[in-house]
């Protein structure tokens, strides 16, 4: 960020110029979200001396491959939208590609695959009751159910525990 500030001392006035104030990272996340993707996002403070972001992913958190370019325009928050995540645990980061060719990266974050759980539902095909079994789970989850036609008929909770 170049600047010029003005600031005055018991009345001298000193004119700070072309003084260049480094980027700063305010956080940096990733997350899966219901459609299965990953949102990738960070806040910045200063990026006025940076030419662009490039997000970057890997399945190992050594071989990092980029995945997308970001433009710097100035703002102060940034996104990008991981349409084709990996299948399993995944490891991202953002690299900061500043006008003079220096670089910086953001901490890394990981982002693990969805887990699915195998359930039965008996009898199938009814017209009454059903059981729903699956093992015990870990976590809260929604059990969507729908006719055989497709129809939403409801959707039930499932609690952990």
């Amino acid at each position: 960020y170049k600047a010029t500030t003005n600031f005055a001392v018991r009345g001298v006035q000193v004119v700070v110029a072309g003084a260049t104030l480094p980027i700063r990272l305010l956080s940096f996340n990733a997350a899966r979200n219901e459609a299965n993707q990953v949102n990738v996002w960070w806040n910045v403070s200063g990026d006025n001396d940076i030419k662009h972001y490039i997000v970057q992913r890997s399945t190992d958190n050594k071989k990092f491959e980029p995945i997308a370019t970001v433009a710097a325009t100035g703002k102060s928050t940034y996104e990008f939208l991981d349409t084709k995540p990996l299948s399993q645990t995944t490891y991202y980061r953002v690299q900061f590609v500043a006008n003079d060719g220096k670089l910086t990266y953001t901490n890394v974050v990981v982002v693990t695959p969805r887990k699915s759980v195998k359930f039965e539902v008996l009898p199938n095909p009814t017209q009454g009751a059903v059981v729903v079994s699956f093992p015990a789970v870990t976590t809260l989850g929604n059990i969507a159910v729908s006719n055989a036609e497709g129809k939403f008929l409801m959707n039930l909770t499932v609690k952990a525990g």
